[in-house]
């Protein structure tokens, strides 16, 4: 068998990370929020939102917990971002008891469109 080497992923893709604390009474399987990527002058970078999340269902996020979640953006300009929080996915207890699996329960943030309006009328994010 040969040697490893190091793969390059992307030369020009910036990589950000996000700290995300479970302040739930209930196991967090999956995230999805949207980027908004701001240049070195604080401006939006034109067409450079996009769609970003997490999701581990073998190892979700338990009650309290906190974990440190590191992505790419594809625009190589971008400098800081802003995320706006989509939707989150809790495991339920199931209400046949602990002999079964949790079931999924999906929260949808109801502010998403005004959030993503605020951040898109600022110039650096908070």
């Amino acid at each position: 068998m040969g040697a490893v080497t190091p793969m390059l992923v992307s030369a020009g893709a910036p990589t950000f990370s996000v700290k995300v604390r479970n302040v739930t009474d209930a196991p967090l399987d999956s995230i999805l929020w949207t980027v908004v990527p701001f240049d070195r002058a604080g401006n939006i970078i034109p067409d450079g939102e996009e769609e970003g999340g997490y999701a581990d269902p073998l190892n979700p996020i338990g009650p309290g917990e906190a974990s440190e979640l590191s992505f790419m953006v594809s625009s190589a300009e971008a400098a800081r971002i802003k995320l706006v929080l989509k939707e989150v996915i809790f495991i339920s207890p199931n209400p046949q008891g602990r002999d079964y699996p949790g079931l999924p329960q999906k929260w949808t943030n109801p502010y998403f469109d005004a959030e993503l309006r605020t951040v898109r009328g600022i110039g650096v994010p908070e």
